[in-house]
């Protein structure tokens, strides 16, 4: 009978580590629990369980099934390896650190214990114990890019700049669509006074990225250094991986305005509001472009819209009440300045600004 338990066991066993070589973690758990419900020493059942329970994100259950090889057997150092892992994933850094100390001691050709101890290390802002982990992992496999890319910002963080950029070349020579190599080279590069080479590295890791939302920031950040033609080009390109940000059209509007092209404003408002009947910021763009081409009656219309979504817009009131006075109904403009006045008593009779 007992022989006939261990095959069974080992049955249910091979078949949930099939199922685990296809993606099944499900599936192979529900054997593995059978392989062990049968023959609860199987030490392999316990470590695939665990590795399955890992993959499918149960960190805390995969630790336990690790805990439990160990148990059964203290020199397994996959296990204190893989638990290493698993106390990592649950930000267990010290704990991970432990454990793959002694994945490391039981076998020192463990290179993805020097990998992920060289990760805590960093974390724990250990970088000269990150730096040699990392640079063992290298030592192991030399097309490591990420260990190229983690060791350059453990020099970064010690202050060593081109060893990082040395390191983070390596890296993106090795994975070209390494973004954070970019992004970190374009820090460094940045601190040494490179402002070209480090403007470079940020547009390709946004390209990379496709941050619509990366180039967007950076164009408002241009603007207010007053260089408008630097946040037009980022507003473009935030255009053109994303088309329906109604931010970047409206942004891209105002520097339109600012730069004289009043009718790409006005198409640029146009298509923020649009993308978004309510975004404030178009409507009042979208008026200030209509006033600059003298179509006052639609600009009026922007304005009155601007003050429907927000009745608090004192500028709204004033720049309607221009627009009026450009008509010659200075009455229904007289009110409208009183009404900006009452909401902002810094605000003026700019009558004559048309």
């Amino acid at each position: 009978m007992r022989d006939n338990d261990e095959k069974n066991a080992m049955t249910y066993s091979q078949r949930g580590s099939s199922k685990a070589n296809l993606g099944n973690y499900k599936g192979a758990i529900d054997d593995l629990n059978n392989a062990i419900e049968i023959e609860p020493k199987d030490e392999l059942a316990y470590c695939l369980r665990g590795i399955c329970k890992s993959n499918l994100g149960d960190y805390y259950g995969a630790i336990i099934d690790y805990s439990k090889v160990i148990e059964l057997n203290p020199k397994n150092w996959t296990a204190y390896s893989n638990r290493g892992r698993s106390k990592a994933n649950i930000n267990d850094k010290k704990g991970a650190i432990d454990d793959l100390n002694r994945a490391v001691e039981l076998n020192p050709k463990d290179e993805q214990a020097y990998g992920v101890r060289g990760l805590c290390k960093s974390d724990l802002n250990d970088y000269y114990g990150a730096i040699a982990d990392l640079s063992k992992t290298i030592e192991f496999d030399p097309k490591a890019w990420w260990a190229y890319n983690q060791r350059g910002c453990s020099k970064a963080n010690l202050g060593d700049l081109k060893g990082a950029i040395d390191d983070f070349n390596i890296a993106i020579n090795l994975n070209p669509k390494d973004e954070t190599a970019y992004y970190e080279r374009s820090r460094c590069k940045s601190n040494l006074g490179d402002a070209e080479g480090a403007n470079a590295d940020y547009d390709k890791m946004m390209e990379i990225k496709k941050d619509a939302k990366g180039f967007y920031d950076r164009g408002k950040a241009k603007r207010v250094k007053d260089d408008e033609e630097g946040a037009l080009s980022d507003f473009n390109k935030a255009i053109e991986i994303d088309p329906n940000y109604a931010d970047a059209y409206c942004s891209r509007g105002s520097v339109k305005e600012w730069l004289g092209d009043y009718q790409g404003a006005v198409a640029d408002h146009s298509k923020a509001i649009e993308l978004n009947p309510k975004n404030i910021g178009a409507y009042y763009g979208r008026g200030n472009d209509n006033a600059r081409l003298s179509k006052y009656r639609e600009a009026i219309a922007d304005y009155s819209k601007v003050i429907e979504l927000n009745p608090e817009s004192a500028g709204a009131y004033q720049c309607r009440g221009r627009c009026k006075d450009a008509l010659g109904d200075h009455q229904d403009a007289l009110t409208d300045y009183k009404k900006a006045k009452e909401l902002d008593p810094a605000s003026a009779n700019f009558g004559a600004w048309i």
